[in-house]
């Protein structure tokens, strides 16, 4: 049985992770007078919150390694200083 054949559906054909080539949302009811271009920019937000790609996550972990050195040599540099006086 088909049941809701006037659905309207938002296609992502690049999805930014390794994974998954294609996606495909369909969209509220409510939603349909809604403009292509916002349902796309929707679509491919929430995407990028739900399933994040690799590359996003690298880069992630390297700002966040990098953070990490920086306050430690601030605080390297604190203690030097303290010692020093």
């Amino acid at each position: 049985m088909v049941k809701g054949v006037n659905k309207k559906i938002v296609e992502i054909k690049d999805t930014g992770n390794i994974y998954f080539e294609k996606a495909i949302l369909y969209v509220r009811p409510q939603m349909t007078d809604t403009p292509q271009k916002h349902l796309l920019k929707e679509a491919k937000f929430y995407l990028r919150k739900t399933y994040p790609s690799e590359r996003r996550n690298s880069l992630y972990s390297i700002k966040k390694f990098l953070i990490i050195a920086a306050i430690l040599t601030v605080i390297t540099a604190v203690i030097i200083f303290t010692i020093l006086l």
